[in-house]
């Protein structure tokens, strides 16, 4: 949230730990009661390379003759990670506020072998290495008044991810048995309506509309997919209390997916107060639900189903609330 008041303001960190861990974070803040402006920048590392006994391998002690377990170093499980934010906000007038925020960041990590490997030389036989970079950039108008207020934002995510394994085989032949990468790019929007016509009486309306295409390919073997999709929604509710223990709430939802026929869905529910003088509440609401396959479900690999159907039902529900507040003690 932006801090109308300030003026100029930064502050600085950073911290030095075992095993090579440095982080550090610097922030820059400028503005004033109309616009704020906002810079964020870090950055973590460390070699991770810290020792351990490691009871998944048992060896035979060369002195002794004993059965131990090996002390080892935590080989190859570096990583790196550095990133910057910006966030603009402007207050053209009362009660309108026109924002926009945007994140970078670039990860890379070497993934060390699982523990009970017993490879003599981890780094000569296997590598594992993953990298990822994402991108999320959003921008939007709010308005607030006494009764009603509305906002409007749109957002891109991109997400990139690769992922490589490589192993030594008979001392000199380097292979990748991996060579994943994946790319997402996700485009986001949000409507929201809020009305409130007196203390008994509001309505609420949402509205979204989203974009996904991703993609995946795995070299080394060869498989992979790639896919869009278009997702909607819109969604309606009413909130009423004739009486002073009474609340009664409707609320309506549409759905638009490609490739799937997606019915009306409706919730009723209502909160009841036996007594006003006790804290007892009894809830109740009947729902009619669907459930359309995400993407993973349908084309994860190994694992999804492309011909995955979706899932429909009713639901009801009732439920009885107690509250008493304890006095003071002693």
């Amino acid at each position: 949230k932006p801090d109308w008041q300030n003026r100029l303001s930064g502050r600085y960190y950073q911290a030095i730990g075992s095993y090579l861990t440095l982080d550090e974070f610097a922030q820059f803040n400028v503005g004033n009661r109309n616009l704020q402006y906002k810079t964020r920048i870090y950055h973590n590392y460390s070699r991770n390379d810290y020792r351990f006994v490691n009871k998944h391998i048992v060896e035979k002690d060369p002195v002794t003759g004993e059965l131990v377990h090996p002390i080892m170093k935590n080989d190859h499980a570096q990583y790196r990670k550095y990133g910057v934010t910006q966030e603009l906000y402007y207050r053209p007038a009362a009660g309108f506020i026109v924002e926009g925020q945007c994140w970078f960041q670039d990860a890379a990590r070497s993934i060390p072998t699982v523990l009970s490997s017993e490879l003599n030389d981890t780094y000569r036989q296997r590598q594992n290495k993953q990298s990822d970079q994402t991108v999320k950039a959003v921008a939007g108008v709010k308005h607030y008044r006494d009764k009603m207020n509305w906002d409007i934002h749109s957002g891109i995510d991109y997400q990139r991810l690769d992922y490589l394994m490589t192993t030594v085989v008979n001392g000199f032949e380097t292979r990748k048995p991996v060579n994943s990468g994946s790319r997402m790019v996700s485009w986001y929007n949000r409507v929201k309506y809020l009305y409130d016509i007196n203390d008994r009486l509001s309505f609420r309306l949402r509205g979204s509309f989203d974009r996904y295409a991703i993609s995946t390919l795995d070299s080394a073997n060869q498989t992979g997919y790639q896919v869009n999709r278009f997702e909607g929604a819109v969604f309606g509710g009413a909130y009423f209390s004739p009486l002073e223990k009474l609340q009664l709430s409707a609320q309506l939802r549409k759905d638009w997916v490609a490739g799937y026929q997606t019915p009306l869905i409706y919730t009723i529910g209502f909160n009841v107060k036996p007594s006003l003088s006790r804290d007892l509440v009894v809830k109740g609401n009947l729902a009619r639900n669907f459930h359309h396959p995400t993407l993973n479900d349908l084309y994860w690999q190994p694992g999804g189903n492309p011909d995955l159907l979706p899932e429909e039902g009713y639901t009801g529900e009732i439920s009885v609330l107690y509250r008493k507040r304890a006095g003071a003690f002693g």
